[in-house]
């Protein structure tokens, strides 16, 4: 890992945390990202809101299932998205649900609205 990795640790706002869905080892390195955010960042992890990543959902030699992706997701707290960059699935919904995590944590979505995200588990 270089000095560069680490010194962006010290300000996201965001985190997404990839590993390709074809690459059975990219997704078990995903528990040590978490511990290297955990032991390199300037701030706790509970202040970022992390969204783990699927990626290359459209290819057909996936060897990591999208269940064994919801079921680490859960047991670690966040929500999961596949995506693919080849035909643009999942991106915006990535994304989106880091930037509704950053407003809920800034109070700009209603109380109300915030609950109902949670509930469908959108927002942690």
């Amino acid at each position: 890992r270089s000095v560069l990795a680490f010194s962006l640790y010290e300000g996201p706002v965001g985190i997404l945390i990839a590993y390709d869905v074809t690459n059975r080892d990219s997704f078990e390195r995903v528990m040590g990202q978490l511990d290297d955010l955990h032991h390199h960042s300037m701030r706790s992890l509970e202040e970022f809101p992390i969204v783990i990543v699927g990626t290359k959902c459209d290819r057909s030699d996936r060897v990591v299932t999208y269940n064994e992706g919801v079921s680490m997701a859960i047991e670690l707290g966040y929500p999961y998205v596949e995506t693919s960059a080849k035909d643009g699935r999942g991106i915006q919904l990535a994304l989106s649900l880091v930037l509704l995590s950053l407003a809920a944590r800034m109070d700009m979505i209603p109380p109300d609205v915030r609950d109902r995200l949670r509930r469908y588990s959108l927002l942690y």
